[in-house]
């Protein structure tokens, strides 16, 4: 077999292969891989993402009231802790968020007390809240579908 015959023949399958392939969904009821040809169109068909996350949010410090309330990551300025660390910020109020849900109290209360010792100050009234929201949508928009209230804190000194 010749080099240009061969290189016909190729060209000729990838052709033929990616048009299968592309006119997967069309030629097919319903199902839009036939092995071994699949659809050029996979990532059309991804549903929305939907991300469940927990977080902190200000309702109140130093006597001074939010309207509306702030998420403790838009607080910078108002906390000066040294030790804040976003990964550990973010960890300990997931486990928080999780203790709450199932209602596993003296977790909890370790919990807070760990939350306020390394990243809040007093007197503070906070809020543990459940978001409910799609990644991309959050980073584009900073919107959310929804917004769960779990608990409100009110703490003028540390928990012990």
């Amino acid at each position: 077999m010749s080099y240009k015959l061969l290189r016909k023949i190729i060209m000729a399958f990838l052709i033929f292969y990616f048009s299968v392939g592309l006119f997967a969904r069309y030629l097919s009821d319903g199902v839009e891989d036939v092995y071994p040809f699949f659809s050029w169109f996979l990532f059309s068909k991804v549903p929305a993402r939907i991300q469940i996350d927990f977080a902190i949010r200000i309702h109140e410090f130093a006597e001074k009231r939010f309207e509306p309330p702030i998420f403790f990551e838009k607080a910078k300025g108002i906390y000066d802790k040294t030790s804040y660390s976003t990964t550990d910020y973010y960890h300990l109020v997931q486990l928080l968020g999780m203790s709450l849900q199932s209602n596993r109290m003296n977790e909890v209360k370790r919990l807070r007390r760990e939350l306020e010792k390394n990243f809040l100050s007093y007197p503070v009234v906070y809020e543990v809240v459940e978001l409910k929201f799609n990644p991309i949508e959050r980073w584009k928009t900073g919107q959310f579908i929804g917004i769960k209230s779990l608990v409100t804190f009110t703490s003028q000194a540390p928990v012990l």
